[in-house]
């Protein structure tokens, strides 16, 4: 993958834990949806969008992940999901964000959200983020 390939990566991962989620908010253990990160990759077509459009698009995507993580209570963070290649294992929010017990026998790797406070003054700051 090229730099922005990685960039359009991150933008779909954190769109997609997004929604992953909401539905575990919305519904009792719902199947997760788990596409292949090429084909997400192949499908955006990243290295035809000009750079500084997918890095909004991808701090637009962080802050919304973060606000979603920041509004959840303590019931929240134990809702689980199913992971389609783990049939009755469930995923459970906590763990798979923060990691913790028994987060590295699911096959699923924590998210384990780097640096939100920093994203968030990145984002926000005065002068305009250099795009190289």
């Amino acid at each position: 993958w090229t730099a922005l390939e990685v960039l359009g990566h991150l933008l779909a991962f954190d769109r997609l834990f997004a929604e992953r989620v909401r539905l575990m908010l919305a519904e009792d253990s719902p199947a997760l949806p788990f596409p292949d990160p090429d084909d997400q990759v192949r499908a955006a077509a990243y290295n035809s969008q000009p750079v500084s459009d997918v890095l909004v698009a991808w701090l637009a995507a962080r802050d919304d992940l973060i606000a979603l993580f920041e509004g959840l209570d303590d019931t929240d963070w134990d809702r689980a999901g199913q992971h389609p290649d783990l049939i009755g294992h469930r995923n459970r929010l906590r763990q798979a964000v923060l990691g913790g017990p028994n987060s590295g026998d699911s096959g699923v790797q924590p998210v384990r959200v780097v640096a939100p406070v920093h994203l968030r003054t990145l984002h926000h700051q005065e002068e305009p983020i250099p795009v190289i």
